[in-house]
């Protein structure tokens, strides 16, 4: 199989049906009959065919392509499944934006929306000023007095 070029990927034009060019080592862009270019990496682990995402044509360049099917290779050479260990770093990613996403602020707000309905106006305005004045304003200096 003759390796890629930059020209041949840019002159693939859409088919009414998905097509594959192939590079070598597993690694191919899928070209889809809505003319985006997908990057793939067809590799076997544990005795099963798998693939692998590899990101989109301009964005991942034929060299980075290359790259990422490299890295993916290593690990696999080395007994690990790159197709886990990406699901996996997604998985932190997420549970890092959750963690993100219950500062102080957004959950006291949050407990603002769902009480305050329960409460008078005023008692819920004064609760959410204090809120504010006392708790969510950063940074401050904290004096402890005796």
């Amino acid at each position: 199989m003759s390796k890629l070029t930059d020209v041949a990927i840019k002159k693939a034009k859409p088919a009414p049906k998905d097509y594959k060019l192939g590079d070598g080592g597993g690694l191919y862009i899928l070209v889809k009959a809505t003319g985006s270019k997908c990057w793939r990496l067809k590799y076997r682990f544990a005795g099963k065919e798998k693939l692998l995402a590899l990101g989109t044509y301009p964005e991942i360049s034929l060299s980075q392509a290359r790259e990422r099917r490299e890295d993916a290779r290593k690990v696999i050479a080395n007994g690990g499944d790159p197709s886990a260990i990406k699901q996996a770093a997604k998985q932190q990613q997420v549970k890092a934006l959750q963690i993100a996403e219950n500062t102080f602020r957004n959950l006291a707000i949050e407990f603002h929306k769902i009480k305050a309905p329960m409460w008078t106006s005023g008692h819920a305005s004064q609760w959410i000023g204090n809120l504010e004045k006392y708790a969510m304003t950063f940074p401050r200096k904290i004096v402890f007095q005796r």
